[in-house]
């Protein structure tokens, strides 16, 4: 496999359901195989399954939130022929919870061996069973008791035939990122993974954006990491204390400086969209005017470096808040953040629409399947999880029969990028970025050999000039019904062009 990977994150719980249940499971997942292989996905970002354990006291109880274990085995299985690699997010910070849950998984099935036929339980429970009299320790950074929860979590996802995990907020282990030895337990936690399977992937996931810290993991003599998962865009600009005190806006100027620090590594998976906070076609897209040229201007983005490529399920589509967030419920939780804001003297209007459009549920909504009622869901749902705000003009059934549709582009690029001929140029070439902050323009060029490969993005919602291509050829747009003549020089708003120019022997 190259270096250069696609990722696709999604919420099991909000996928695709089964049986018209109205909430996603293993069995609805297993059913779109086919979309993520039209998406040419390699790794596919997964909640932690061990999740559904948690305060249950029965298999029956576990089962109807996701699906049962042979399910999920069998989900992985058929993933696996087909070259999609399941992974699923595990977040260190609650490590020991997920342990909980294993345990609890473990007492569950012991008490019910015959409901699984592909795992040997009695084996499986003989290779844990001298530690499980250690209770979790209250202090997670206890490293005894963390790596005794981590080995537990990791092999039992060895078992079920996982090769790949992202481990996401691990900073906590790096006691000072100045010293030399400071990634020694990164280190231990790559190997504990690499002895189970030493094809298995590592891929880190960072809370916050450090320059220095990703380079030092890239560059370490002692591997720590295979790719390093960057989603925390959505985050510039957002107070974390006050995150509803305004609505932020797309800053061009920081969210590409970043992006151009990422371009220079396939070891870096860039995903724009994220659980962090809303859906960024509504936190910085134009959703009304330029709602399907600016998606497809962020889907360029994502293609136009060496770096990986992440998706956020439904960004492919230009996905928008979900329709519906109750801001009433009667919740203590709820009810003590408005009186915080009212106390912090902003107006509730204010505070309403940044909810809307910033809170992380506003980028849980029901992928949009499809224009019919719950977006190709069953109606069981009661509106647990809401769908799109655009779903009847975004969706897959939709995208799929129209040929410029951010869809079809993103396939398009996917295919490019993987063309025998230009492959080289996007694995090997150099890449050369200029960017306007003032024009919010960025200009990204690739040169291998005799091919040079131009990319030229407008992240704006007006017309921007560039300068002239001479000798070009366009190889793609996102603009696909426009018809180019001489050497263009003026690019639309969030239009996005790919050039590219050969050059002969006697050149």
């Amino acid at each position: 496999m190259k270096e250069r990977i696609i990722t696709y994150e999604i919420k099991i719980e909000t996928f695709k359901d089964n049986d018209n249940n109205g909430i996603g499971d293993f069995k609805g997942l297993s059913s779109k195989l086919d979309y993520f292989k039209y998406l040419n996905i390699n790794y596919l970002f997964i909640n932690d399954i061990l999740k559904q354990y948690e305060n249950v006291n029965s298999l029956e109880s576990a089962n109807q939130r996701f699906g049962s274990l042979d399910e999920f085995i069998e989900l992985t299985k058929l993933f696996n022929i087909n070259k999609v690699q399941i992974t699923p997010i595990i977040d260190l910070t609650e490590i020991k919870q997920s342990y909980i849950n294993w345990k609890n998984m473990m007492r569950l099935y012991s008490d019910d061996f015959d409901t699984t036929k592909e795992i040997e339980w009695n084996t499986l429970y003989s290779k844990y069973v001298l530690n499980n009299d250690i209770q979790p320790n209250e202090r997670i950074t206890d490293l005894a008791n963390f790596i005794l929860y981590f080995d537990k979590v990791i092999n039992f996802y060895n078992e079920c035939g996982v090769k790949s995990f992202v481990l996401k907020n691990f900073e906590f282990l790096i006691p000072n990122t100045k010293k030399q030895k400071s990634l020694s337990k990164l280190e231990d936690i790559y190997k504990m993974i690499k002895r189970l399977n030493p094809d298995a992937k590592v891929i880190l996931n960072p809370s916050v954006f450090n320059k220095t810290l990703f380079k030092k993991m890239i560059k370490s003599k002692a591997k720590v990491v295979d790719y390093l998962y960057i989603n925390s865009f959505t985050t510039i600009g957002i107070d974390k204390q006050m995150p509803y005190a305004n609505k932020t806006i797309f800053n061009f100027k920081e969210i590409t400086n970043e992006i151009k620090f990422l371009y220079y590594s396939p070891k870096y998976i860039i995903c724009l969209g994220s659980d962090n906070y809303g859906r960024i076609q509504s936190m910085w897209g134009c959703e009304k005017a330029f709602l399907e040229e600016s998606t497809k201007a962020l889907i360029s983005l994502l293609f136009a470096g060496k770096s990986s490529i992440g998706m956020y399920y439904g960004d492919e589509l230009g996905m928008t808040k979900t329709y519906h967030i109750n801001l009433h419920k009667n919740e203590k939780k709820n009810n003590e953040e408005k009186r915080f804001y009212q106390s912090k003297k902003i107006p509730y209007a204010t505070y309403e629409q940044a909810k809307k459009y910033q809170s992380p549920e506003s980028s849980y909504a029901l992928m949009s399947w499809s224009d019919g009622k719950n977006s190709g869901f069953g109606d069981s749902n009661n509106y647990y999880f809401s769908y799109a705000d655009n779903v009847a003009k975004n969706n897959v059934e939709l995208q799929k029969t129209i040929k410029n549709s951010p869809l079809n582009y993103f396939i398009q690029l996917t295919e490019i990028i993987n063309n025998e001929k230009l492959s080289n140029n996007f694995d090997k070439s150099r890449v050369l970025v200029k960017k306007s902050n003032h024009k919010r323009v960025v200009l990204i060029k690739r040169k291998y050999k005799k091919i040079t490969l131009y990319f030229a993005l407008n992240l704006a919602d007006k017309p921007k000039r560039f300068k002239k291509c001479y000798g070009y050829q366009i190889l793609a747009s996102n603009n696909g019904d426009k018809i180019y003549e001489g050497n263009v020089n003026m690019l639309e708003p969030y239009e996005s062009i790919l050039f590219i120019k050969e050059f002969s022997k006697a050149n």
